[in-house]
């Protein structure tokens, strides 16, 4: 039996590292990432190593639902919302989470919030652009985020590599 709130660590061995370890659910049919962080390692080794290099000055969470409104004709996604508040009440046990909804969930918003921050949540819509006669195989996945400045160079479009290149620290 799992304590009431805490932490479960699973070390799986060879193929079981592909089950989805976030459906597990307690004696009463709940799935345990309500009440627990359930993490998955390769092994205790890089468990270890993951706890070491944890940075305390981390201080907030950052929580991202229903950017709004979007370039183009995507539609709101009202669950997106809901499930920004799931995880902002989760996030609080951890410390401080911005929570950014809706019109204040642009691309500079969202980079500057990032910054110092030790979980970032996401719930927008993500979808690949091409670029259509330059190169037909060119594909790039792209989050959306809100637009509500006439001057958004972005016009609230964020690709993989401009997030993986947003400092945390």
């Amino acid at each position: 039996s799992l304590g009431a709130e805490g932490e479960l660590l699973i070390v799986p061995h060879r193929e079981l590292m592909c089950i989805p370890w976030a459906a597990l659910r307690d004696e009463r049919g709940q799935h345990l990432i309500r009440t627990h962080a359930v993490r998955v390692a390769p092994s205790l080794r890089v468990a270890a190593e993951a706890r070491s290099r944890a940075q305390p000055s981390r201080t907030h969470s950052l929580v991202v639902g229903n950017p709004w409104p979007l370039a183009g004709d995507q539609a709101q996604l009202p669950f997106a919302e809901g499930e920004a508040n799931f995880a902002s009440q989760h996030l609080r046990r951890l410390g401080e989470v911005i929570c950014l909804k809706r019109e204040a969930a642009t691309v500079a918003a969202v980079c500057a919030a990032m910054k110092g921050a030790c979980w970032v949540h996401l719930a927008c819509h993500g979808e690949v652009k091409t670029k259509h006669g330059i190169d037909d195989d060119y594909s790039a996945p792209c989050l959306a985020f809100a637009v509500n400045d006439a001057n958004d160079e972005s016009n609230g479009d964020m690709s993989m590599q401009q997030l993986a290149q947003v400092s945390l620290a």
